[in-house]
């Protein structure tokens, strides 16, 4: 990491910083996570361990904050796919008590 991103991170509010640290953490989970267990899985177990908040407005992270802090995550995370990202805000916005739906697809050339 380089200096400025270490001055960057410390500028952060705090609760940006947590929120950070877990999207950072999530991000790395998933993307190795995908090497080891095949998708489906990787969803199931995704899903038994997220925490599936309910709704409350103290102290909770809003939906840009964490769409903010997984995108600056995947930055640091080789391989970072669009699904590993779509995952790990799945399982942030679950633990923050705001249902989300993942679809997952493929676009076909002409």
């Amino acid at each position: 990491m380089r200096t400025e991103s270490i001055q960057k991170f410390f500028a952060l509010q705090r609760v940006e910083r947590v929120l950070l640290l877990r999207s950072l953490f999530l991000v790395g989970l998933i993307r190795g996570g995908l090497f080891v267990v095949s998708l489906s899985d990787l969803i199931k177990i995704l899903h038994a361990v997220s925490r599936q908040s309910s709704p409350n407005n103290l102290s909770r992270n809003s939906i840009s904050s964490i769409a903010w802090a997984v995108t600056v995550a995947s930055h640091y995370i080789p391989r970072a796919t669009c699904l590993v990202q779509g995952l790990a805000t799945q399982v942030l916005l679950a633990d923050e008590g705001i249902p989300s739906n993942l679809c997952i697809g493929v676009a076909k050339d002409d």
